[in-house]
């Protein structure tokens, strides 16, 4: 089961501490769905390879993202 966290209203830094916070709930192995904003996409993404983070899947859907995350 993939859970799924939109943060495309919120703002930074707080988008990171969502997306963490919601990492630190899942088992090894288990994917994490995040909805952004593409402006927020770059800086997120860089984050997740910085903390250690595997991102399988990157997907556009008009001005959002999809971004797979797993844990």
């Amino acid at each position: 089961m993939k859970r799924q966290l939109d943060i495309r209203g919120d703002v930074c830094p707080g988008l990171f501490v969502k997306v963490r916070a919601e990492m630190e709930r899942l088992r090894k192995g288990e994917k994490l769905e995040v909805i952004l904003k593409e402006r927020d996409l770059k800086d997120v993404m860089s984050t997740l390879k910085i903390e250690g983070y595997q991102v399988p899947h990157v997907s556009q859907e008009g001005e959002d993202y999809r971004v797979t995350v797993t844990k």
